[in-house]
């Protein structure tokens, strides 16, 4: 193995939006009792060899069996200087909050992804049955669950169940309102799981609405602007947009995942023309942060980002979110997290970590 076959997996499936988006999802192999896992906050589009954390897989997985105790902040500290220590020596990187859960899957590489369609499964309120039927208990599927060491503690325990009851290691696994975890022993093999499953789901989901823009422009941009006070603002209108405007939900679409939340925050704002500078406004103090997403019914959305980037990648997640709630609709509708995780999410000095490090194009 080099780290270029690695680097090429995380490349191709990270330069696909419909995969995942930002800085989320992560990749990793092992050998010889060494995980090399994507550091954080890196993107998979454009990772290089450089980009991986070397570990040891022994120490990552007595970080998930061990029994932390105190407040969150207390064990997530702990958490991270374990994670630390668990680096080889000169490694110098932060690396992937979920490396511990890379190091339980017994396959040589594991794929993390967030893809809209199998979110359409993990954020439905039916979902866990839709997989049950679908895959008749061939993945495992985890309830919601605080991400890092709390999933990885879970995991360690349902991924042993599953492995006794099955006599075979689990080589797929969902995770409610999060993504999904395949692990091989060749790349080939990560290829035929997702294909299979990409397939299998693909067949009876919904046909979307088209996200070709039908306009690129309004003038209520510039009002946007100055109430930004200088920020980058992108425009869209689309079928797509529309149908995600229509909902009755649209507000809530940042909480179906940790990675919407971390670039969108926990909420957005539904306004009209007339609105909008009042609604803004109100929105800014009553939720401690500006919107970062203004949906208008009849007009379109708008994305608000510190660059053009930025802004960008706000309404690459938005979409990415319309077309989850959409899928969701063919098992039981949306779910979305729990006010106890969106809390949690808002505080995690991981996800703040994480947001940090993704760098400016």
């Amino acid at each position: 193995m080099s780290l270029s076959d690695l680097r090429a997996l995380s490349n191709r499936y990270g330069s696909n939006p419909d995969y995942v988006l930002g800085g989320g999802g992560n990749t990793s192999f092992k050998e010889n009792g060494i995980l090399y896992v994507k550091a954080s906050g890196q993107r998979l589009s454009d990772m290089t060899e450089e980009g991986f954390v070397a570990m040891e897989v022994e120490k990552l997985r007595s970080i998930a069996a061990r029994e932390y105790e105190g407040t969150d902040k207390e064990v997530e500290a702990a958490v991270l200087a374990d994670m630390m220590a668990a680096r080889l020596p000169g490694e110098d990187k932060r690396p992937s909050v979920e490396a511990a859960v890379h190091a339980l899957m017994e396959g040589a590489y594991v794929l993390h992804i967030h893809p809209n369609l199998l979110n359409g499964i993990t954020c439905a309120r039916q979902g866990e049955i839709t997989l049950k039927v679908m895959l008749q208990g061939l993945a495992l599927w985890i309830p919601e669950i605080k991400p890092g060491y709390t999933l990885a503690h879970k995991a360690s325990g349902d991924l042993a169940k599953f492995k006794e009851e099955h006599g075979a290691p689990c080589q797929i696994m969902f995770l409610q309102n999060h993504g999904v975890f395949f692990t091989a022993d060749t790349v080939e093999e990560i290829d035929r799981l997702t294909a299979a499953l990409f397939g299998a789901f693909g067949r009876f989901s919904p046909i979307l609405p088209s996200a070709e823009p039908t306009a690129k422009a309004s003038p209520l941009s510039e009002t946007l602007s100055a109430l930004a006070e200088g920020k980058k603002v992108l425009f869209e209108g689309s079928d797509l947009i529309d149908a995600g405007l229509a909902a009755d939900y649209f507000e809530k679409l940042p909480t179906f995942t940790p990675d919407h939340m971390v670039y969108c925050g926990h909420k957005f704002l539904l306004t009209t023309p007339e609105g909008l500078a009042a609604d803004y406004e109100a929105f800014a103090a009553s939720e401690g942060f500006a919107p970062k997403v203004v949906g208008i019914k009849g007009v379109g959305a708008f994305a608000v980002g510190e660059s053009d980037y930025k802004a960008g990648l706000i309404l690459a997640l938005l979409k990415d979110a319309i077309k989850i709630a959409l899928y969701a609709e063919g098992s039981g509708g949306p779910r979305f997290q729990s006010s106890f995780l969106v809390n949690f999410i808002r505080n995690w000095e991981v996800e703040t970590y994480r947001a940090g490090a993704i760098s400016d194009k």
